[in-house]
């Protein structure tokens, strides 16, 4: 059974969100909760009512890909305050990915023997010096 929606507490918890900096995000989420807003669905449209009004940018019907649902007006002075305002509050619900932490592969290299460093030699010799040869490697890894 889904708990009813406190419209009222929801507008009041991003009106809060708005005025603070410290422990924002976590603030908001939790007020959302206790307003009966818990999925990323609800959350959409009392932000967008929200972000409309306080930015002052009016909604209008959605075309196309948005037909059925309120979009911000492009057309008016505020839409990209707006558009931002949202994006922000909505990221406080959606916590960005992490990258993938690089692991390091690097590994100590060992010295050459004396045979790869004359082996070496002999290729550099053969591709003309070593601007060619490097030449010639940058261009197998291209």
């Amino acid at each position: 059974m889904s708990q009813a929606i406190n419209h009222t507490a929801a507008i009041n918890a991003l009106n809060a969100f708005a005025s603070t900096t410290q422990n924002a995000n976590s603030t908001l989420v939790a007020a959302m909760r206790a307003a009966g807003v818990t999925t990323l669905e609800q959350v959409k449209p009392i932000v967008l009512e929200w972000a409309a009004l306080k930015c002052k940018c009016p909604l209008v019907d959605g075309q196309r890909i948005a037909a059925g649902r309120k979009v911000f007006d492009k057309t008016s002075a505020a839409y990209e305050a707006a558009r931002k305002t949202y994006q922000r509050v909505l990221s406080a619900f959606e916590p960005a990915e992490k990258p993938a932490q690089r692991v390091e592969t690097k590994k100590e290299a060992k010295p050459l023997t004396k045979a790869e460093i004359a082996a070496l030699r002999a290729a550099i010799a053969a591709c003309g010096g070593v601007a060619r040869a490097v030449a010639g490697m940058k261009s197998l890894s291209a």
